[in-house]
């Protein structure tokens, strides 16, 4: 064994772990600079109005707040803007976890306040408390404020039933006056992930096309004509409006602030007065939840290519969690249930791997032993098939009927919302963080480098072992960085093919 085989691999180690952080990390897709695009009407012409002027001429009043509690989330509304000043979500009806995307911005950052409506000149800031009723399915709260400009009424309608909230916005506008109103909400923010969280705006355009896009790459001079959806989401939750009932959005564009994406939509010009009606959903990322309240939202549901799949495995995650009551005992179960489905076609196809080799082994000797004599290394490859058959590509399949599953499997693990603070054991008491003490990556990079290697049964063949420790050790490099739910699942599936193999070593299979 030379130098050269063991610097080799290392190199490709080394080289793999790098580029891999790198791209985990800090990749950034390079911006395009089309120079400019020319306006095709005057409302293309427009500026973004993304600054709001209050009007200093109201009068002062103390603030009042009012608690709305439902089973799936608890709103604290504000006279101080007729703004939601705080949101706490359940995931679960019932569940005692609550988690608060938003979180009393003070009068100094009023734009930061949920559905404050903003006119272009003299924006009210103080409202009154008109109304408050409730029924079987809503709870509703009223707010109006009156300046030079309009008269304007914010009906602010919860749902007891699902995470969904309406609002009402009707505007009066004074005698001459031209009105053009804006209505804006935060993305969501939670505290304890904000250094980590990656924001990103989302829409559903007019030709229907979902969009995301990272807050690091939104474009601030960009609009959007009439969206169906518009809004932002964190890790977990999503803000967004599913439902324009009146067509209020002529235009809609973003601001980012700190951390979070401001939203806006933007009215036409009224002189009359007029009444329009939004429904936002204000919940997680989960397709229970969004599902009830716009099925236009699951395109914010990163499953990728096998989205059917990671719904599926995503359903039985969480039914194996109801009699573990634990997501990483979930998550091994069905790691070995996956294993013993697709073992017997896992076992097919390494039988068939294996007849391939042994075939290419026996015509790689006759080539060598003919190699003079291309009339008898025919006929001597014609016997050979007629005795063990042409190989194909059979063996490979069974092996790709596994991709699905364990893809599906790693999607609905992935900024999973279930693994958001669920304790698995001793170290772990956050399956959606990495395991800070790496102790899930090393048995990864050790059960990737035993299974590599199990499986020789001859003479050991060291750059083989050299290149597995070198694979290995990218693979415990990669998995530190990512949440320790998809690590363990890794690990559980790794461990799993290390047993399998010496099972049937054990069994002559």
């Amino acid at each position: 064994m030379n130098m050269r085989d063991l610097v080799g691999p290392l190199l490709l180690a080394f080289g793999l772990t790098f580029l891999t952080r790198s791209i985990w990390e800090w990749y950034r897709a390079p911006q395009i600079d089309v120079g400019f695009v020319a306006p095709l009407s005057k409302v293309e012409q427009e500026p973004l109005y993304l600054e709001i002027d209050f009007d200093d001429s109201q009068k002062a009043i103390q603030e009042e707040k009012q608690l709305i509690k439902t089973d799936f989330a608890s709103y604290e509304f504000s006279n101080h803007g007729g703004c939601v000043t705080q949101l706490a979500l359940s995931r679960n009806k019932g569940d005692d976890q609550a988690f608060t995307t938003i979180n009393n911005p003070s009068d100094a950052q009023k734009e930061n306040r949920a559905f404050l409506v903003a006119l272009d000149q003299k924006t009210p800031y103080y409202y009154s408390l008109s109304d408050q009723t409730e029924d079987d399915t809503t709870i509703k709260i009223v707010y109006t404020a009156t300046n030079q400009m309009a008269t304007i009424a914010k009906t602010f309608i919860v749902y007891k039933n699902r995470h969904e909230l309406g609002f009402e916005l009707s505007i009066v506008p004074k005698k001459g006056q031209s009105v053009r109103s804006r209505v804006l909400w935060p993305s969501p923010y939670l505290e304890i992930i904000k250094d980590e969280d990656a924001i990103s705006a989302l829409l559903v355009d007019k030709s229907g096309s979902f969009v995301k896009t990272i807050a690091q790459k939104l474009n601030e001079r960009a609009g959007f004509f009439a969206p169906a959806v518009f809004g932002a989401q964190n890790k977990y939750f999503i803000h967004s409006m599913v439902n324009d009932t009146h067509k209020f959005a002529q235009r809609a564009y973003y601001k980012v602030v700190n951390h979070q994406i401001i939203s806006f939509l933007e009215s036409t010009v009224i002189t009359e007065p007029t009444t329009w009606t939004l429904n936002f959903y204000m919940g997680p990322k989960e397709l229970a939840a969004i599902t009830p309240v716009s099925k236009l939202l699951e395109g914010a549901l990163e499953y990728g290519f096998f989205s059917p799949v990671a719904k599926g495995m995503l359903y039985l995650l969480n039914l194996c969690n109801k009699y573990f009551h634990n997501y990483g005992f979930a998550i091994l179960f069905i790691t070995l249930l996956l294993k013993l489905v697709l073992l017997p076609f896992t076992f097919s196809g390494q039988q068939k791997m294996k007849k391939m080799q042994e075939f290419q082994k026996k015509l790689a000797y006759l080539q060598q032993r003919y190699k003079h004599s291309p009339e008898e290394l025919a006929q001597a490859r014609e016997e050979l098939i007629k005795k063990h058959g042409l190989p194909g590509l059979g063996g490979c399949l069974p092996l790709l009927l596994q991709i699905p599953f364990f893809v599906g499997l790693y999607s609905a693990l992935n900024n999973s919302i279930e693994l958001y603070r669920a304790p698995f054991i001793f170290w772990i008491n956050d399956l959606s963080m990495p395991d800070h003490y790496y102790v899930l990556p090393f048995l990864i990079a050790m059960s990737a480098f035993l299974g590599s290697v199990a499986g020789q049964t001859d003479k050991i063949d060291f750059k083989q072992v050299f290149t597995a420790f070198a694979l290995a050790l990218f693979l415990g490099a990669w998995t530190a960085n990512i949440a320790a739910g998809l690590a363990l699942f890794i690990f559980a599936n790794a461990f799993l093919h290390v047993v399998q193999t010496k099972a049937q070593q054990a069994l002559g299979l």
